[in-house]
This record gives structure tokens, C-alpha cells and sequence, in this order.
């Protein structure tokens, strides 16, 4: 602790700021194997670390243009020698004005119909935002234009048929499992190339939102923004909010009306084309694998399962339904 506290006032000085700060690690429970990479400093900044230039680069960038864009998101504080981020040994740093107000943990408490309409027009503000800035980030930056159907064909297939062998599950579960990939494999496709794509957060949740009074006060963490279906970040918040409480029977119950109350908040605000709205299904199951995938790849067996589980449960519940609920 010692060495790491020094390593960060060594860090810090270079913006300036003297010893025996007030540092706080911020909670990160909800990302795996990842060491401690954002702090608190002195209630009013936000300091990040990565090992990769290219994400505290566009992560810099993007929020630079989104406030100029009107967006809310953390203001960029420069080093004194005028630069956006540091490098020290083989990690980079950059220093944000904090946003002040609380993270959505809990989407279901309260109203969580209200929630959830008001979370998806949150996210159609932010894509608007993004899609100001595209043309610009594209000139100055590179940006990663992802084509799901190769990353579901190549490095998520691969890791889960090698997975599969050994997945304690049930015959029964792997069976549903193994027909929800084929009627993904079989559908996916041709209504992905379809879908409307643009510059999308790729990360986006309750804690990566901050609020004030129930109102959204600023958007944080662009390190995985990259070009893709607009979908995708309706559709992960929402696996995301399924994941959080698919243990808790009352609150897994609220599920679909709140993913339904989110697509439609973001529609009252930005217009959905009907391939959007027929692949949402597919999305969820896309975003599912690439979990499944991740986590079985990094050892997270048990978390693996249960992703297996949770995508059985969603194809359950709107195969039950007969119909397309978000058409």
C-alpha cells in the first residue's frame, strides 16, 4: 500500500499537486481481473490509469469533444507541461475534473419503469452527442470499427467451443444453449449489416452514469468506445441490469418490462428503424456469448454458467411471449 500510495503522489505531481493527498480507490466489484485504476483525489478529481496509450487517448479525446458538443461528461485536466495524460513506467494516466452526484446500482428500486425510460433517453442524448463528433474523431483519432459478426465467428467461438467440453452444466441447459447459438447463427447476420452504426459508448451502465437529484448530471469511462450497431449499448445495459439481480427471483421478474421501458425511452427521443428492433433479441444473445466467452477464457467458470443460465432465461421469456414485445 505504501509503495502504491508513493507511486501515486509521484504520479500526481506531475499536475502539480503536493504530498499527503486525500486518495481514495474507487470501487471496481464489477470488472474482473483488473487491477486498481481509478482514484479520488481530494473529493474533486478523478484520476484513471490503463496500460494502453490508446484507450486514456481516445478516452481523452472523446471527452474533450463531447463537452464541446455539449455533452456532459469529466473535464480533462492538463499536466504542467501542458500534456492531456502521463506516462509513467509502462502505464498512462489522465486526470478529470470529478463529476459530483451518485451511480445507479439499483436500477430497480423506486419506479423502475420510470427508470428505465429515462436511463434509454439518457443513452439516445449520448448517441446524438457522439454522432455530433464522428466525423472529427475519425479525422484525428483511430477508432476501433467493430464487425460483431467476425468477433462472434472468430475469438467468442472459439473460446466457447473449447469451453463447452468442460461446462458442468446440465444436458438440458447446454442443449437450449447450443439451439439459441444455431437460431443466432441462422438470423443475426443479414440483420446486423442492416442495423444503423455509429460511435457507441460500448460500456455503458448505472455506474458509469452519474446523477444528482434523479437527474443525469454526466456520462464517464469512454476507454472501449468504438463503432458499432447503436443497439449495442441499449441492449448491454440491460443484459448488464439482468445480471446484477438474475439471482434475486422478485427483482429478475421486473426484468423485460424495464429492458421494454428502456428501448422505449430511447425511441421517444431518437427513432428506431424496425431492424433495430427485430435484432434486439439477437443483441442480447450476442452480448451474452461475448460475456460467456470473456469469462471462460479468463477462468471465471462459475460466472460463465451462469451467463449460460441467464440467456436461457432471457430466450425462455420472450419465446413465452409469442411475439416480438420490442417491435
Amino acid at each position: 500500500m505504501v509503495n502504491k500510495n508513493a507511486r501515486l503522489q509521484l504520479v500526481l505531481s506531475l499536475w502539480g499537486f503536493k504530498e499527503n493527498l486525500e486518495i481514495k480507490e474507487e470501487n471496481i466489484e464489477y470488472e474482473t481481473k483488473r487491477e486498481s485504476h481509478i482514484w479520488t483525489v481530494s473529493e474533486d478529481y478523478i484520476l484513471k490509469m490503463t496500460n494502453s496509450e490508446y484507450e486514456i487517448k481516445n478516452n481523452v479525446y472523446i471527452s474533450r469533444l463531447l463537452l464541446k458538443a455539449g455533452i456532459p461528461t469529466q473535464k480533462v485536466v492538463c499536466t504542467l507541461d501542458g500534456e492531456s495524460y502521463a506516462s509513467v513506467g509502462n502505464r498512462y494516466y489522465a486526470l478529470f475534473i470529478k463529476i459530483k452526484g451518485e451511480v445507479l446500482k439499483d436500477y430497480y428500486q423506486g419506479n423502475y419503469i420510470k427508470n428505465g425510460f429515462y436511463l434509454g433517453e439518457c443513452i439516445a442524448e449520448l448517441h446524438d452527442g457522439l454522432r455530433n463528433i464522428t466525423h472529427e474523431l475519425k479525422e484525428n483519432n483511430s477508432l476501433w470499427d467493430n464487425n460483431m459478426i467476425e468477433e462472434l465467428d472468430g475469438w467468442v467461438e472459439k473460446e466457447i467451443s473449447r469451453y463447452i467440453p468442460k461446462c458442468t452444466l446440465n444436458k438440458e441447459k447446454l442443449e437450449n444453449f447450443n439451439r439459441i447459438r444455431i437460431e443466432l447463427n441462422e438470423n443475426f447476420k443479414e440483420l446486423y449489416l442492416k442495423l444503423p452504426r455509429q460511435i457507441i459508448h460500448r460500456d455503458i451502465h448505472g455506474e458509469n452514469m452519474i446523477f444528482k437529484d434523479n437527474n443525469l448530471v454526466g456520462y464517464i469511462d469512454f476507454d472501449l468506445t468504438q463503432i458499432n450497431a447503436r443497439i449495442f449499448d441499449l441492449c448491454y445495459l440491460c443484459t448488464g441490469a439482468l445480471a446484477k439481480v438474475f439471482d434475486e427471483k422478485d427483482k429478475r421478474e421486473k426484468w423485460l418490462d424495464f429492458s421494454k421501458a428502456v428501448i422505449n425511452g430511447y425511441e421517444s427521443k431518437s427513432e428506431m428503424t424496425i431492424e433495430e428492433k427485430c435484432s434486439i433479441k439477437y443483441m442480447f444473445y450476442s452480448i451474452e456469448l461475448i460475456m460467456i466467452a470473456f469469462f471462460a477464457r479468463d477462468g471465471y467458470t462459475e460466472l460463465a454458467e451462469n451467463n449460460i443460465k441467464m440467456i436461457n432465461w432471457i430466450s425462455l421469456v420472450l419465446d413465452n411471449s409469442k411475439i416480438n414485445l420490442f417491435v
